[in-house]
Parts: C-alpha cells; sequence; structure tokens
C-alpha cells in the first residue's frame, strides 16, 4: 500500500518558509524560495464599527477592549478550537477575559453584558453548515495603556486572527473607537524625601496625645474618687 504523504497545512507552511527565510539570512542555501502561496480565508470575520467596537480605561490604568464581531464561516464543519488573537500597535499580548461561569452577567470596567451576548467562553465555536453566523462581543484586557496620542473619539488600528482546527488563520483588521470617559484610580506617589509610608504620612495632620508623665503633677485615685459626685467626699 503506497504511503501518502500528508501537506502542510498554512500555519505548518507559514512556519517552514520562516524557517528556511532565517536560514537564508543567515547564509545557508536553500535554493530559491517559491512566492507564498495564497489561501481562501475558510471564515468571514466582521467587525461592527462605530461605538460597538472600542478601547477604554480600566481603573486600573490598563486599557480595555470590547470588539462586537460576525463570524461566517464559507464551509461546513468549520470548528475554532482557540480564543482569537488581538494586536495593535503598541500591545501585542492582549488577553482575553475569563468571566465566572455562574455570574448573571459579564462585567469589565465599563462594559456590562448578559452571558449570552459574549463569546470569550463559548470556544470552541461549531459551524455546523456554511453561512452559519455566529455573533457577539469579545471583551480584553491590554498590558499596556492607552497611548497619550490616541485622544477621545479616534481611533485605534487593530487586528484580529482566528485559527481553524487544521490550523488555517483567518484575520481582519478592526477600527477601534476610543473612549477615555472612565479615569483610572489615582496611585499614591512616596514624597522622595520621606522616610515614612502612606501610614506616616496619614497621621502627620492628626492631633497627638501626650500623658502627663509626670507624678507630681497627677492627681492621686483617692483624690480623684473623693471629688467625684457620687463620692463620699462630695457635699
Amino acid at each position: 500500500m503506497p504511503n501518502r504523504q500528508r501537506r502542510l497545512n498554512q500555519g505548518e507552511e507559514a512556519e517552514y518558509r520562516r524557517c528556511l527565510q532565517e536560514m537564508q539570512a543567515e547564509g545557508i542555501d536553500v535554493g530559491e524560495l517559491d512566492p507564498a502561496p495564497e489561501h481562501p480565508s475558510a471564515l468571514d470575520i466582521i467587525a461592527v464599527g462605530g461605538l460597538a467596537s472600542f478601547i477604554f480605561n480600566l481603573p486600573s490604568g490598563l486599557a480595555g477592549y470590547a470588539i462586537y464581531v460576525r463570524l461566517v464561516p464559507r464551509k461546513s464543519g468549520l470548528i475554532l478550537p482557540e480564543q482569537c488573537e488581538i494586536t495593535t500597535k503598541f500591545d501585542d499580548q492582549i488577553v482575553l477575559e475569563c468571566f465566572d461561569p455562574g455570574g448573571p452577567d459579564c462585567r469589565l470596567g465599563q462594559c456590562r453584558h448578559q452571558k449570552s451576548e459574549v463569546l470569550n467562553d463559548r470556544f470552541p465555536l461549531i459551524f455546523h453548515r456554511r453561512g452559519q453566523m455566529v455573533e457577539g462581543v469579545i471583551l480584553a484586557t491590554g498590558l499596556k495603556p492607552i497611548p497619550n496620542n490616541y485622544l477621545q473619539g479616534m481611533t485605534v488600528p487593530s487586528r484580529l486572527t482566528f485559527w481553524d482546527q487544521f490550523g488555517n488563520e483567518s484575520g481582519m483588521e478592526a477600527e477601534l473607537y476610543v473612549d477615555r470617559s472612565t479615569r483610572p484610580r489615582p496611585k499614591w506617589v512616596r514624597s522622595k524625601n520621606s522616610l515614612r509610608g502612606p501610614a506616616g504620612i496619614s497621621e502627620m495632620n492628626k492631633p497627638v496625645f501626650c500623658p502627663n508623665l509626670d507624678p507630681r503633677t497627677m492627681p492621686s485615685p483617692a483624690g480623684a474618687l473623693l471629688n467625684t459626685p457620687g463620692g463620699q467626699g462630695g457635699r
């Protein structure tokens, strides 16, 4: 029985070409590289623009992401086993949030959605037929804040990437509306010239009780008792 060599999928082909290009850059003769093959995407990704997809300030000072997408397969039996990857020009470490499965809704900063509207915890996504649409919002947190040059109302370019069960990649570019209406919590800054921590600084302006420790001026317990209204010496 003849052995059939398995074809590389799109992800494996890209990795193979990357290795050849690195070898070629190091001076190793790998022959002439064929042009990269074009693979038609098996998934149409539509990001809803306007105020539906935006980047916003979290109370921690980092950036939150809310991206409303529609996913439509071009063939039946397509499976997206893992969550998507989100990148921007200034942050490639954006992580999708995980939510309590028993909670009533999903919250991230100023965003609050019903669980049925959020795609984060619905992976793997299985499309049984061609043209079957799945839509919802993706909520994520970046490791960097929104750069200062992106002002309120501007847009941030981003990219969403999905991989199917064969490792084939589908991606798209999306413009995210910048919403700075939520301000990060102010951080306490230690003074460089102060040796006191936050507790010490907060107590500096409080009135200080200084007990009289001079025994010559302290009243005796017996005298204090006689001078009280209920004492025996009160007449």
